[in-house]
């Protein structure tokens, strides 16, 4: 039996994900698929193929060793060779009827998982990419978790949205049922949700019974017009988390006015256990057509990074809209009660106990409306430091005896080790005092995430009692003062130049204190394009994220319309995102960076980009796509990758300009040939291997769409075919510098980093 190539997908995946563990858990997870399809932050998706692809199922996106394993299997159905034959028949068994819509879901809205000792492990293995030991995401208030009977024994964990089963029965003003009326439900963008789309109801006037997320307010397009309340606004339902039976009177004219009125609705096969709360919606002539909050009211909590323990009573400051304002934490180590607004930033800064605000935080967070009634915590960093003390000689001073003034708290006397160093621990942005028990002085700095060390000359501690040793030390303390008594510091000079005393410092230090930047969880933002004409990912279009941080970085899309990976960007980065269509870029949309949309596409839609004409009158006589002639392919044992795509074609095949543009350069390019290279509108194609002699162009020329530009040459010295178009494209336009970079600037492929695979292009293009 053959199978599509979307169920070997599904299939596929399940085996990657679980093939080890029991049909239950196979079967949980081919509903957690199929229960994204349409529903929550998948209202774009109408196929298994487009949530597997794109909506972050690791054995797919990863293409493990597991899910390369059974696509063999299952592109060979071979099933009785082995064991992971034998389970990839096991699971087609299982899940062929869920992905078939023959069985109705009885996880009760799964939608997410994880495994919490593979997750543990992988935290351990490789903890710069799996930071955490649970999965940020997990910590949601609008997630909750699901037992499932029969997976105890297996490592996942289950979770759903929160959401509401919505029983929506549709009235006239007249109390009628309207039977056959054509619903289509819509979400605060407006978009079409292709399995919400062209609801019908019975002859009770009920629609399909379904379910929407939390804080996502539902609204009702019938026969083509949007329902609107008695202030003229979008009517919308917001999902509680409980089961909503709504009656919808709708206006029908001839003067009536809205009310409210009571309606018994039957609720019909609920499989939630949830309370049911009658919720019945009036319609004339809504409120605010908008359910993403303007404004949020929220907590900070501040901790310690390394114990996570809560930092008490402890001044911070917090900038918003170009203002810093002094705020600080309870004896819980949290702030209660912060308003903002929606989509803007907020940076936090530590106050560093002398008047000065320590950044910890650059772009902190980004105010989402997911805030609302939540905590934020934030885990201020502990650096670990080395005291070094030294004499005139610069050698170590052994058993130097000290102490710190850290965060209000005066330590006993401390001895550094026979070497000179003691190590201490603070957390960044706080000042840290080390006071020189011998000298009855104090050095006073800043500690900062850079830093590792710091070095003490004591002999001018002990030898200069003057204003010298700059502004953080105590240059008058009397002699006489017992060295277990902490010195009384006075008023810092103003006449130095030097402003860390002598404490040498090997990290980078600012007249307004050190900035520190926290590695806080990275956005790893999916953007995806679809084609505005067929809703099918859109593949070979060229777009543009474009930041103040990052700058404008071109990217081109694949097969599955992303460009297969993600951009990756600090929280809170705003990134606008940018298509060239008829010349003129247009602005597709702006992302705020935001975390918890990890796993999660941004979907644009596009106008198809115009296929590329194909740079030869004749088919390539080869396929361009394996073996050495492909993009990537190894090169000099492995040492580089082949740039381009080689298209194999009789020595003097003339070689055509794939579309109009400027030509930037000719030359001697490799092995006895040549080259033109021509700046597209959305690409830099570099035509190389031609014959010497052939080009029929100069730089500087405008050429058309197929107009020759030379012929197919052939490489001297090499002792197999070699006749060829070797292709190479590039996707920033705006950047005419050389497209060859020798050395590791140029990486593996020895090229600028726009490099892309023309193959998709080639295979789209007009012959």
């Amino acid at each position: 039996m053959s199978y599509s190539k979307e169920f070997k997908v599904f299939v596929a995946t399940i085996y990657g994900e679980a093939g080890a563990s029991s049909t239950r858990s196979w079967e949980v997870i081919a509903h957690s698929i199929r229960n994204r399809i349409g529903f929550g932050n998948w209202t774009d998706y109408s196929t298994i193929n487009g949530i597997v692809t794109t909506t972050g199922f690791d054995a797919y996106t990863h293409n493990t060793k597991p899910y390369r394993n059974a696509m063999t299997k299952l592109n060979a159905n071979n099933f009785n060779s082995d064991k992971v034959g034998r389970i990839v028949k096991n699971i087609i068994n299982t899940v062929q009827p869920i992905y078939e819509g023959k069985v109705k879901d009885d996880t009760n809205g799964v939608v997410f998982y994880w495994s919490p000792k593979a997750q543990k492990q992988l935290h351990r293995d490789q903890p710069s990419l799996y930071t955490t030991e649970i999965p940020v995401w997990v910590n949601d208030n609008k997630k909750e978790i699901v037992s499932i009977s029969g997976t105890e024994k297996d490592d996942f964990q289950w979770l759903r949205f929160k959401r509401s089963k919505m029983f929506v029965t549709l009235h006239d003003n007249k109390g009628l049922s309207m039977d056959g009326v054509s619903v289509d439900i819509r979400f605060a963008s407006g978009k079409k949700v292709p399995v919400l789309s062209n609801l019908k109801t019975n002859s009770k006037g009920q629609l399909p019974v379904f379910f929407a997320r939390i804080e996502m307010g539902v609204r009702f397009i019938v026969n083509g017009t949007y329902l609107k309340d008695k202030k003229g606004s979008n009517l919308k339902i917001l999902p509680t988390g409980k089961d909503i039976v709504a009656t919808i009177i709708v206006d029908t004219g001839n003067g009536f006015k809205s009310s409210l009125e009571k309606h018994e609705t039957d609720i019909r096969d609920s499989q939630n256990q949830h309370d049911t709360t009658s919720n019945e919606v009036s319609v004339a002539t809504s409120e605010k057509d908008d359910d993403i909050l303007s404004e949020v009211t929220f907590n900070i909590k501040l901790v310690e990074g390394d114990t996570g323990k809560p930092l008490s009573n402890t001044t911070y400051h917090l900038e918003y809209k170009n203002n810093i304002k002094p705020h600080k934490t309870d004896s819980s180590g949290i702030e209660s009660g912060i308003k903002a607004d929606v989509s803007q930033s907020i940076g936090v800064y530590l106050d560093d106990d002398g008047g000065k605000k320590q950044s910890i935080y650059s772009m902190a967070f980004p105010v989402t409306g997911d805030l609302n009634g939540q905590t934020k915590v934030l885990k201020v960093p502990v650096v670990t430091l080395q005291l070094i003390f030294i004499d005139k000689n610069k050698k170590p001073v052994p058993n130097y005896q000290f102490k710190t003034v850290y965060r209000g708290r005066t330590s006993g006397i401390r001895k550094a080790n026979a070497r000179g160093i003691a190590t201490v621990k603070a957390l960044a942005g706080q000042q840290l005092k080390v006071i020189h028990v011998t000298a009855n002085k104090f050095t006073s700095n800043i500690v900062t995430n850079g830093s590792t060390e710091w070095t003490y000359s004591t002999d001018k501690l002990i030898e200069n009692n003057s204003s010298s040793a700059g502004s953080t030390t105590s240059s008058n303390a009397p002699s006489t003062t017992p060295s277990s008594q902490k010195p009384t510091p006075t008023k810092p000079s103003t006449s130095s130049d030097v402003s860390k005393g002598t404490v040498i410092r090997n990290d980078k230090v600012t007249q307004q204190g050190p900035t520190h930047e926290v590695k806080t969880d990275q956005a790893k933002i999916t953007i995806k394009f679809l084609d505005e004409a067929t809703n099918k990912p859109l593949s070979g279009l060229t777009y543009w994220t474009q930041s103040t941080k990052y700058g404008k970085n071109p990217s081109t899309t694949g097969s599955d319309g992303t460009r297969g990976r993600t951009h990756d960007s600090d929280v809170g980065i705003s990134i606008a995102v940018i298509v060239n269509e008829n010349g003129k870029e247009i602005k597709k949309g702006t992302i705020v960076a935001n975390s918890d949309k990890n796993g999660t596409a941004y979907v644009y839609k596009a106008k198809k980009p115009k296929n590329y004409l194909y740079p030869l009158p004749i088919n390539a006589t080869a396929d361009y796509k394996s073996g050495m002639r492909s993009f990537g392919s190894n090169r000099s044992s492995g040492k580089r990758k082949h740039a381009g795509a080689d298209l194999y074609a009789p020595t003097g095949t003339t070689v055509r300009a794939m579309e109009s543009g400027i030509v930037l350069s000719t030359g001697g390019f490799y092995a006895g040939t040549d080259f033109v290279t021509i700046k597209h509108q959305n690409h830099i194609i570099r035509y190389g291997e031609l014959a010497p002699g052939s080009i029929k162009v100069k730089a500087e020329d405008e050429v058309i769409r197929g107009q020759p530009i030379g012929a197919v040459g052939k490489l001297k010295g090499i002792n197999v075919p070699s006749n060829m178009l070797h292709l190479e494209m590039y996707s920033n336009t705006s950047d005419t510098s050389n497209l060859t970079i020798k050395g590791a600037a140029g990486g593996k492929f020895k090229r600028r980093s726009d490099l892309i695979n023309p193959n998709s292009f080639l295979d789209n293009a007009d012959k």
